[in-house]
């Protein structure tokens, strides 16, 4: 009985501790700020579906921003 009850109030601290998701489609502040950088020089930017933003210039140049505003662009 104690064990179950020690148990479950160690689950439920560990949901109450766990960082709450980020809607979809939302960029992170460090994301928002490349992409700002990356739509100053022409490019056009929407989210993949998965966290991670795609920005293209038509022209055969992608780039790809993840959660932390990190990424890689491909020109």
């Amino acid at each position: 009985m104690q064990f179950s009850t020690i148990l479950v109030l160690a689950f439920a601290g560990l949901g109450l501790a766990a960082p709450a998701p980020q809607k979809r489609g939302e960029p992170t502040p460090a994301q928002l700020k490349r992409i700002k950088a990356q739509e100053a020089v022409g490019m056009s930017c929407s989210d993949r579906g998965d966290g991670i933003f795609v920005c293209v210039d038509f022209q055969g140049g992608d780039c790809f921003i993840t959660r932390d505003g990190g990424g890689n662009c491909l020109f």
